[in-house]
């Protein structure tokens, strides 16, 4: 094996190289210091990988501190505040919306709008066929 060995170190750490290969990589490594100091690198990184990776239990005596610290959800309850609240948030929208200028109605106009889209008129809020409307005028 006369090329080096570097892009197989991880591979040959975790035994999923084939046998043959994984007995030539450890013979290049006797012999080359350059893969050596590589594999010895690669070793130390996965080394601190696993110690920083590993799961810490936390101590017993913090439970005890955790539990007195929370509290338990107190169920709503309704009072003369909450209610004084809301009767308050609906006076002043109601105050809002009178305050408020509205347009004017739009919905003649959309109506009239709709009607002739389809090909009638309105007279006097009556639906009529446009075509009438056209005779009655050229008449």
């Amino acid at each position: 094996m006369t090329d080096h060995v570097e892009s197989r170190l991880s591979a040959y750490l975790d035994g999923s190289l084939p046998e043959p290969e994984a007995q030539a990589t450890q013979a290049h490594l006797d012999e080359c210091p350059a893969c050596r100091a590589a594999y010895e690198e690669h070793t130390r990184f996965e080394a601190v990988l696993l110690e920083a990776t590993a799961e810490v239990a936390p101590r017993e005596a913090i439970w005890p501190v955790v539990r007195s610290r929370v509290r338990p959800k107190e169920p709503f309850r309704f009072t003369l505040r909450f209610a004084g609240g809301m009767a308050l948030a609906a006076a002043a929208g109601f105050v809002i919306a009178l305050a408020v200028p509205r347009p004017e109605s739009t919905v003649a106009s959309t109506q009239t709008d709709l009607w002739t889209s389809f090909g009638y008129g309105l007279v006097d809020g009556t639906p009529i066929s446009i075509s009438v409307v056209e005779e009655e005028t050229e008449g």
